[in-house]
Parts: structure tokens; sequence; C-alpha cells
């Protein structure tokens, strides 16, 4: 899953100042079918400036526009049509990695709709299961996990991609997300109910939990070095507050995607399963037909909150 709170956060601002300006994803729309241009799995769905963009099977990204989504790269970075598992985007929306299958990196800027290809950095090749950027395009650092437990992080200065050499925060169990709330902080989850952080960009990790997680781990939203949250098997939802982690359940399926920014949050999952964050706890909302939800990101003042997931399903928030 992907680093895409800081752009959303930065978003925000426009809208506190408009003062009272409500955002796509309130409590008071549903979610709607919309037509998709492919019926390819769709894996994360990210939020960019130029609006949301999502990323799967065969290495294809799409992209909202006025009259609808439509296919802005149809087989990756590469042109080898591997599948695009993670997308994240720079601070100021600008840049789109994407990564996955056979070690497929890429970079897509979205001024100028052109793609650049960094395939199998360090010569690696196996399937890049989650990545998360940092900073603004153009000077960002790039980190990419794997089903080995590995992480690579990467400077991208003056077009230029400097990789470092490959970290296991754990005993090696699959990473199934990463991300970084600066560029020093940053937090991993693997399917062993293992969540750890670093505090020096990746140089070095100490597990923080959860201890009896006992399910699968599949996506974390950090709203700051202090406060996440984690999804996983079974509907389970987990929350940290710095000392304790806290278990509640959303349903009874897995949940493969969660999205927080201040008192906002969504999640998804298998079985179209989708949940709402509300002053109570989390609300089940129906997003789909029984398709998996793979990815979500939450909307702006101008887009609205999407969700992607099996044979190309693509839902939208709509008041």
């Amino acid at each position: 899953m992907t680093t895409r709170r800081r752009f959303l956060r930065a978003a925000s601002v426009g809208v506190l100042a408009l003062g009272g300006c409500t955002r796509n994803d309130g409590n008071d729309g549903e979610w709607i079918a919309v037509e998709s241009p492919t019926e390819m799995t769709l894996y994360d769905v990210v939020m960019t400036r130029k609006g949301p963009y999502a990323v799967g099977e065969g290495g294809r990204i799409v992209a909202r526009r006025g009259d609808g989504w439509r296919v802005v790269v149809e087989a990756g970075p590469s042109g080898a049509r591997n599948a695009l598992r993670g997308a994240s985007v720079t601070d100021n929306g600008r840049h789109l990695w994407v990564a996955g299958d056979s070690g497929v990196v890429g970079v897509y800027d979205v001024d100028a709709g052109s793609m650049t290809d960094h395939s199998a950095p360090k010569g690696m090749t196996s399937t890049w299961e989650a990545t998360g950027v940092v900073g603004l395009a153009g000077a960002e650092v790039v980190s990419l996990a794997n089903g080995s437990g590995e992480v690579v992080r990467a400077t991208h200065a003056d077009g230029r991609v400097e990789w470092s050499d490959p970290v296991k925060p754990g005993g090696g169990s699959s990473i199934t997300s990463v991300e970084f709330t600066g560029r020093g902080f940053g937090f991993v989850t693997d399917t062993s109910s293992n969540v750890f952080q670093t505090v020096d960009g990746g140089e070095t990790w100490r597990r923080i939990g959860i201890r009896r997680g006992s399910v699968n781990l599949h996506d974390i939203a950090p709203l700051r070095s202090n406060e996440i949250d984690v999804v996983g098997d079974a509907g389970s939802i987990f929350g940290y507050n710095g000392f304790t982690w806290t278990r509640s359940r959303a349903g009874e399926n897995a949940l493969l995607a969660v999205e927080r920014e201040r008192h906002r949050g969504l999640a998804v999952g298998d079985s179209g399963g989708a949940f709402r964050l509300t002053p109570d706890g989390w609300r089940r909302e129906r997003a789909s037909n029984g398709e998996s939800l793979h990815g979500v990101c939450l909307g702006t003042t101008e887009h609205p909150a999407i969700s992607v997931g099996e044979s190309g399903t693509v839902v939208e928030y709509h008041k």
C-alpha cells in the first residue's frame, strides 16, 4: 500500500480556510460503481495533484478525468505488462511511483504524462508488495518492500536514483505495507502480525507490535509517529497511541487497505467490505456487489473518495 496522506493533508489546508466546506467523503453520501476502463484487477489507488490514479494487473495505470476513467499507461514502466501492486505519490502530488511483479519499478510524472523505468534496483527481480514515498517531486525518498521481508530505499534527485542495500526489519515474513511520515520516521507491517518502526530513515528498525495479533496484517495508516491504524484478517483494525494497541472488529472478512487523515478514515477489503470511521467507531457501508476491494483513498474538495479492486472495479463516494 501507499504513502499519499501528506498530499491529502496539504490539500485540506484550503478546506479549513473556507471554514465549513466538506470533502466528498462525508457521512451523507453513497458509494457508486462507475465504468472502468479495464477488467483487470486494480490493486492500489492514490490521489495526485491531477486527481486519482489506480494501478493493477498487466501494468495498467488508469486515471480519473472529467469524463470518466481512462487508461494512461498500457503495459507498465518496462512495457512487459508486469502487475503493479503498489503506488505512492510525492508530497506535492506530482510524481507517482509504482512497483510490482518481477522487480518492476517506475515513476510517472502526472504533469508531463511521462513514465521513467527504474526496474530491478540492485538487480532485485522479486515482487514488490508495497511502496512508499516521502518528499517533493525531484527530491523524494522512495521505499520498496518485498515478499522476502526486505526494504530497499532510494533517493531521487536531479533525475538520478541512488538505491541503498536491502534491509530486513524482521525475520523475513512478507512485508505488506510501508509508510513514512517523514524522512526519518516510518513503519512496515508483515504477515506475522508484526509492526516495525524506524526513526533513522530505515537504517534500523524496532518491533512495536502487535502482541497476540494472530492475524496477517495488510495495511497501515500512520497519522503521526505515535498514532497509527493497522488492518488485517478477520475484520481486524488495530489502533496504536504510542503506548498500547487496541483491537476492534469491522466485519468478518479480511481488510486489505486503510486510509486515515485527522478525523476521517476508510477501510476496505474482501467481498466488497467498506467501513467509515465515525465518532462511534467504524461503520459498515455498501461499496460494491461483492468484488474484493484492494485499495482506497480519501477524497478532496475536487475529487470523491475512491476504492478499487477485483475485475477492474472502481467505486466512488458521492453525495
